[in-house]
């Protein structure tokens, strides 16, 4: 709804035949706006991994960044190796986000065991490719 009034307030700005200041203000502003929305998805995301690998003082240091680093890559393999096919792994991998990386990093902690990865890859792979 937010962007919808925001939107439509632009397109005065942006509608109008003579260019002035207020008119170039206005439509950088909801550009502006719209290049935050999509900064808060990588602020979370980052968050997520300070949480996950940086231990607690909360700080990414170079051991932490490459242990991140791996376990991401490590998860990429197996997330190719679950599900065997271009297309499918192309939809987990466009569709993986921090919900996901939440659930897969509480399951493999709650469990005591990194087996629940497999398992989640399938039942997420089945679940968007369904």
């Amino acid at each position: 709804d937010a962007f919808l009034v925001k939107f439509r307030i632009t397109s005065q700005f942006v509608g109008s035949n003579d260019l002035s200041l207020w008119q170039l203000l206005g439509a950088a502003n909801f550009v502006l706006q719209l290049i935050g929305v999509v900064r808060v998805g990588k602020l979370m995301q980052r968050r997520l991994f300070v949480f996950a690998f940086a231990g607690e003082d909360c700080i990414m240091d170079e051991k932490d960044e490459m242990s991140m680093l791996a376990y991401n890559a490590m998860l990429t393999m197996k997330i190719w190796e679950n599900t065997q096919s271009w297309l499918r792994f192309s939809v987990v991998m466009l569709n993986f986000g921090d919900f996901d990386f939440q659930k897969l990093v509480v399951n493999s902690r709650r469990n005591g065991t990194t087996t629940t990865e497999s398992e989640f890859i399938d039942s997420e792979a089945a679940n968007k490719t369904a």
